[in-house]
């Protein structure tokens, strides 16, 4: 397997060099320095592995690996670096062909972020993950009243609009309005995506998720 790294800190490539055999069979190392090497070994080789520090490189925003992704398919990336900014992990999430890790993870999450991505398989580090989920629970307690809430964890327990009326003493038509606000804040379609918000913001326990 192609794997290029692109990172211009000594300790970093060599300890990648020394590593990456454990975890990959008969790996073909490439190294890149800068934006222009990286490009030029992804033009030799599009389905490589790419362990990428983004933050010591010249790219100018998620939109620049975006294209790259479209441009080289066969291509998974893994930025590993140190501190990543919420929104910048947000958006580099949404890729999966981007996985992330940080380079204060442990040796064993490295590994299996390197395994999971050699197979294709995005992989995000515990660190960034709880970025994530903070980040969202942030979110969804800034555009949600405590009524609402309410109203979508009932939603996601699998209750009727009716149900959700006779509960809390109101009309269905005022049920009806709470539901299509709720949509519309947390920006989705349906029952089935807004049970999932519901548990990955707290809002109910898994055991709990009705779909």
């Amino acid at each position: 397997m192609n794997v290029i790294i692109a990172d211009n800190q000594d300790i970093t490539k060599e300890g990648l060099k020394s590593i990456i055999p454990t975890y990959i069979k008969n790996p073909t190392l490439f190294f890149a320095e800068d934006k222009k090497q990286l490009l030029e070994k992804l033009v030799s080789h599009p389905d490589a592995l790419v362990i990428l520090d983004y933050t010591l490189f010249d790219f100018t925003g998620i939109e620049n690996l975006s294209i790259l992704g479209i441009k080289y398919p066969c291509m998974h990336c893994i930025l590993f670096c140190e501190e990543l900014s919420a929104d910048f992990i947000i958006r580099a999430a949404a890729e999966q062909f981007i996985s992330l890790i940080s380079k204060d993870c442990t040796m064993k999450e490295i590994s299996n972020g390197i395994k999971s991505a050699s197979k294709g398989i995005q992989f995000i580090c515990e660190k960034f993950s709880s970025l994530l989920i903070k980040r969202d629970n942030i979110r969804e307690k800034s555009v949600l009243t405590p009524s609402e809430r309410d109203i979508l964890r009932l939603i996601a327990s699998g209750k009727t609009n009716k149900e959700i009326a006779e509960e809390r003493h109101s009309s269905i038509n005022t049920i009806t309005t709470h539901r299509k606000n709720i949509f519309r804040k947390i920006s989705v379609n349906n029952v089935l995506e807004a049970s999932k918000y519901a548990v990955k913001a707290g809002i109910v326990n898994p055991s709990d998720y009705y779909i």
